[in-house]
């Protein structure tokens, strides 16, 4: 495996990558990014040697910015569409890539956004005006290569770029025919792009980009694992070095479990929110995200909230596009502290304000990485609080745990103050429960046979 570049050897400026002079000003005056990132520094030169790039970092690396700045880069010099196509797995990661763009390219840059949710005939003529980058969705863009006619197959026939975000994620049985059908319609003779906060097996991926870019040629591989600091901490805890494995290493991330009975979780949930709310609150929880494992938990959870007057908003596939913005937009913007969410908002979204995050249950590990990751960015501190239900979850603890390579210690609630707003709470979650409407199940199962994007 080609390892990452030597970090200390990296570009400590922008100034050194060689861009124009307008990207350099919008990156500086208006995005205000004084200095790249390690995953930037590493990966930016090399794209702009043509090279395909496999890059694993953290959430709230810059990741994005690591694949847009070349790509605007190059097409400055090209100034064609369509000349990018960015793929992710949800609607609103999707919403982020492209205001990245915009925020590179300014006026002068046309970028389209291909998912779920939006009017159709509108998806598919603002395709045939050949903007310069598209990103899009898996499920939707299959949906108008296949119906758009041979006009929309033809417009990405001078591609010079194609990105995963979230490979991973991409890469598995779910979108599998879809991005082969994808593949059929791009040109050979373009660069390949991988990015992702985990990756399994670096090997493994390494030859899926071979496959997938059609090109022979020896990727350039970043992982952050591969940093000098973390070697350090993994020598420093004695633990096995297994490089397949992510490391999460925030020296800036609390990381506790609150273990309770299962029929008085939501009790501690509502103590937990209370106290917060309290003068005995841990210091500047300033936004949350909740997260639930279903859409329905995390619907039921949202009108719990509610009823107890926490005011919040909910993210989850269940919900149109347009409440989903709405949503994303009110917690952004800090109208709205508390977000409610499944894992649809736990991969890339740029929320630069979470203080807390709360895994309403325990996730797999690989999911546990993605919530946490979205507190304790950059310099700022971030807590992370899970739910913990003995003896069944002391297990998926412990996975979790020997995952990150890192303990996680225990945080007390007092269980008196529970029990005295116990019967409230069960009586409003009852509420909630019979308030949310079960889905359809034959309409849910026509949803997965004709893949729905999610």
């Amino acid at each position: 495996m080609t390892s990452s570049a030597d970090v200390s050897l990296s570009p400590k400026n922008f100034d050194a990558f060689g861009l124009t002079q307008m990207l350099l000003k919008r990156i500086k005056e208006e995005i205000k990014i004084s200095k790249p990132t390690k995953v930037q520094a590493a990966c930016i030169p090399e794209i702009l040697k043509g090279r395909n790039c496999i890059a694993q970092a953290p959430t709230g690396s810059g990741k994005t910015m690591a694949f847009a700045i070349p790509m605007v880069q190059k097409w400055s010099k090209d100034p064609h569409g369509v000349y990018g196509l960015v793929l992710t797995p949800t609607r609103e990661l999707g919403h982020q890539i492209k205001d990245q763009f915009n925020f590179l390219g300014g006026s002068s840059v046309k970028v389209a956004i291909i998912t779920g949710g939006v009017d159709y005939q509108k998806q598919a003529l603002e395709l045939v005006g050949r903007p310069h980058f598209v990103v899009a969705t898996p499920g939707r863009l299959v949906d108008l290569m296949t119906n758009g006619g041979e006009e929309v197959k033809r417009v990405f026939k001078n591609l010079r770029f194609l990105v995963l975000d979230e490979a991973d994620r991409l890469l598995n049985e779910q979108f599998d025919d879809q991005l082969q059908f994808i593949k059929k319609l791009l040109p050979v003779k373009k660069q390949t792009l991988f990015f992702s906060a985990t990756i399994a097996d670096h090997e493994e991926m390494k030859q899926l980009l071979i496959k997938f870019s059609e090109k022979s040629d020896e990727p350039f591989i970043y992982n952050y694992q591969d940093e000098p600091h973390l070697l350090t901490k993994l020598e420093e805890t004695e633990l096995t070095d297994e490089p397949s494995r992510p490391l999460l290493w925030k020296q800036n991330l609390v990381q506790k479990f609150v273990t309770c009975p299962r029929d008085f979780k939501d009790g501690y949930l509502m103590e937990l929110l209370r106290s917060i709310q309290s003068d005995n609150s841990p210091p500047n929880i300033r936004s949350m995200i909740i997260f639930a494992t279903t859409c329905r938990e995390c619907q039921v959870l949202s009108l719990l909230l509610t009823n107890m007057g926490f005011s919040n908003v909910s993210l989850h596939s269940n919900i149109d596009q347009k409440s989903r913005l709405k949503a994303l937009s009110d917690f952004k913007s800090s109208q709205i502290t508390t977000l409610i969410a499944t894992d649809v908002a736990s991969r890339g979204l740029d929320i630069k304000t979470v203080d807390l995050v709360i895994n309403y249950s325990v996730p797999m590990p690989e999911d546990y990485v993605h919530r946490v990751g979205r507190t304790g960015r950059d310099t700022q501190k971030g807590l992370a609080l899970m739910f913990v239900v003995p003896p069944r979850d002391i297990q998926f603890l412990t996975n979790i745990e020997n995952y990150i390579r890192d303990k996680l210690t225990e945080m007390k609630i007092d269980e008196r103050k529970v029990l005295h707003i116990l019967t409230d709470v069960q009586t409003q979650k009852k509420l909630a429960d019979l308030a949310v409407v079960d889905p359809d199940p034959f309409v849910e199962r026509a949803k997965k046979k004709r893949k729905v994007d999610q």
